[in-house]
């Protein structure tokens, strides 16, 4: 039986549609709102982790919810 490891980051942000999860781990992806707009960054973060973590053999996803916040998973072997 192989061996994982599962790691889980959890905030009570502004949270995200589900149709702006599917999308989320895509290059230059941003999530945008007016609840978003002044936030700066690239969208370039998430995919390179995604990147990383796929490379290792494992995966990464996101639960979340607006207005509640967002739980990211990363497993790992």
């Amino acid at each position: 039986m192989a061996r994982r490891v599962q790691v889980a980051v959890e905030d009570d942000g502004l949270g995200m549609s589900v149709e702006d999860q599917q999308s989320l781990f895509q290059e230059f992806y941003r999530v945008r709102t007016e609840k978003t707009a002044d936030i700066p960054g690239t969208g370039l973060g998430l995919s390179l982790v995604k990147a990383i973590v796929e490379t290792h053999e494992g995966r990464i996803w996101v639960q979340s919810e607006e207005d509640v916040g967002s739980t990211f998973f990363v497993e790992l072997p």
